[in-house]
């Protein structure tokens, strides 16, 4: 696979975790600790996938190196 194919595959993966938060009625916002609080459902890396930082794209790409992993 291609490295950019990779990647758009990684930036499908992040827009599939967005959306099931979303769905789940979770929000854009900055948590007073770490990036995520449940009580308020709030998360800071509900953003596009480009204004991620590169440790938060590698858990979208482990995702798509797992899926293709399975048999």
């Amino acid at each position: 696979m291609s490295e950019e194919w990779f990647e758009t595959l990684s930036e499908l993966e992040h827009i599939r975790w967005c959306r099931y938060h979303y769905i789940n009625n979770w929000k854009y916002g900055k948590p007073e600790k770490g990036t995520k609080d449940k009580a308020r459902r709030i998360h800071a890396d509900l953003v596009p996938y480009s204004s991620l930082s590169e440790p938060e794209k590698d858990k979208d790409r482990e995702n798509i190196r797992i899926l293709f992993s399975l048999d």
